[in-house]
């Protein structure tokens, strides 16, 4: 189980300091009472659950580096460290993380998993009902972890949505990717997203269970036929960090 949280500048609600600081917050809020310093602690001192750490603009990473750098020989867990580099489907927005975000995260935590994807366009809002990864897409990707020269095991989240559109992209993604840590698929979905539970069940069994993680609603999970797959389900890390979030507040008191 891994304990899912973003990683973004801004106000701790509890503290004097009014200095933006890395907090624990789902843009586009900037005010939290679980900083990012306090969710490390914590987890490190209540447990071995997994991390994954989803930095949400370069300025979040950069203010995080040290307080990383502070606890690498402490962590007792698996850590994600997870950031959207590339813009992806359909004409999303450029990403706030730059691709120097691979190297970086990968020298602060020798031995984390590096997380990297695309920013994602999609729903009513948009008038957005499909599309998938272009071939240019993933051969940008591949050619950044490549150039890098990491050799730490890597996961790319894919929108389940598109993904499911291009099977053999997804296949050549993993097959291409050159650090010898090894590749897998996140393959995530937010509510809302129409997603056919067979399309996908087939995907994932195609890539292979072994090479596959999943985060996606309950709803949708409930649908798969998946039989060994790895799975995290974003109500379980919400719930998993409110109740961190209250362990804070009681230990202020």
């Amino acid at each position: 189980m891994m304990l899912e949280g973003d990683v973004v500048m801004g106000r701790h609600t509890t503290s004097n300091v009014t200095d933006y600081i890395p907090i624990m917050a789902h843009p586009p809020a900037t005010e939290s009472d679980l900083s990012l310093e306090e969710f490390l602690m914590i987890n490190n001192n209540n447990g071995s659950k997994g991390i994954k750490l989803d930095f949400k603009s370069n300025e979040a990473f950069n203010y995080s580096k040290i307080i990383l750098k502070k606890f690498q020989q402490f962590l007792k867990c698996p850590i994600i460290l997870n950031a959207d580099i590339l813009a992806g489907p359909v004409n999303a927005t450029a990403p706030l993380v730059g691709v120097d975000f691979l190297k970086e995260a990968s020298y602060i935590l020798p031995n984390s998993t590096i997380s990297i994807g695309w920013t994602t366009r999609y729903g009513k809002e948009f008038n957005i009902t499909e599309g998938r990864y272009s071939e240019n897409q993933i051969k940008e990707m591949v050619k950044i972890v490549t150039d890098s020269g990491i050799n730490l095991p890597i996961t790319y989240p894919v929108r389940a949505v598109f993904a499911v559109n291009n099977t053999d992209s997804m296949k050549e993604l993993l097959k291409n990717t050159t650090s010898t840590g090894g590749a897998t698929l996140t393959i995530w979905s937010s509510e809302g997203d129409y997603v056919d539970a067979a399309n996908l069940s087939k995907l994932i069994k195609e890539v292979g269970l072994n090479k596959v993680y999943v985060d996606v609603p309950t709803d949708l999970r409930n649908q798969l036929n998946l039989s060994g797959a790895s799975t995290m389900t974003s109500t379980i890390m919400i719930n998993l960090i409110a109740s961190l979030t209250l362990l804070v507040m009681s230990r202020m008191l």
